[in-house]
């Protein structure tokens, strides 16, 4: 155990925790993504509650940090806030109704929605006519998971077969009829995790 003088010249003693199990910490990581629309028009996707992959295999920020850091994790919280990254066409805006229909789901690992009807049937769903929005914040799609969610490994936020273990789930969404092949979606996704210490 290191030791330093004190100011009467005598050696005291450092405490150092010999343990870190068991020892909960909290925060909130981020990362900010584009989605586009297809060569049909359609904008679909699914935003993983696996703070390794999240959207587009992408991670979020100081994810690598975190399970250098800690043994397990979970989710406690996520929100998604979704802008539009397009100016709509003269012909269309005011004209029509270009609906964005977002739901979270809890369980496992959600695919990619390929029909309004797959994210429709939640009740949690939310329609947002992201053509006529001109606002700067969007929507804001938030989620809380129960706090009876168990920890997973931090190698393995979404162990396979899991329901509720970790960070199984994710928040998906579809919408038709946008131009071609164009940036649809401005997205800033942030989770807050819960980590257990390592040994």
């Amino acid at each position: 155990m290191p030791r330093r003088r004190n100011g009467n010249g005598r050696r005291r003693r450092t405490r150092v925790p010999r343990n870190l199990i068991n020892q909960s910490f909290m925060t909130d990581l981020s990362v900010t993504q584009n989605a586009n629309s297809n060569s049909t028009g359609v904008c679909s996707g699914v935003i993983l509650f696996n703070p390794a992959v999240t959207f587009n295999s992408t991670p979020l920020g100081d994810w690598s940090h975190f399970i250098e850091l800690f043994s397990a994790v979970r989710l406690v919280t996520a929100q998604v806030q979704f802008v539009r990254a397009f100016q709509p066409l003269e012909e269309v805006k005011g004209q029509g109704f270009f609906p964005m229909i977002f739901a979270s789901v809890p369980i496992g690992t959600p695919g990619v929605p390929t029909s309004y009807a797959d994210v429709s049937d939640n009740q949690d769903s939310k329609v947002w006519n992201v053509t006529d929005d001109t606002t700067a914040t969007g929507l804001t799609f938030r989620y809380t998971a129960k706090p009876t969610r168990t920890y997973a490994t931090v190698n393995d936020p979404v162990p396979s077969g899991s329901t509720s273990v970790g960070c199984a789930g994710g928040i998906r969404f579809f919408g038709s009829q946008f131009p071609t092949e164009v940036p649809v979606l401005f997205m800033l996704i942030r989770y807050r995790l819960q980590f257990l210490g390592r040994v």
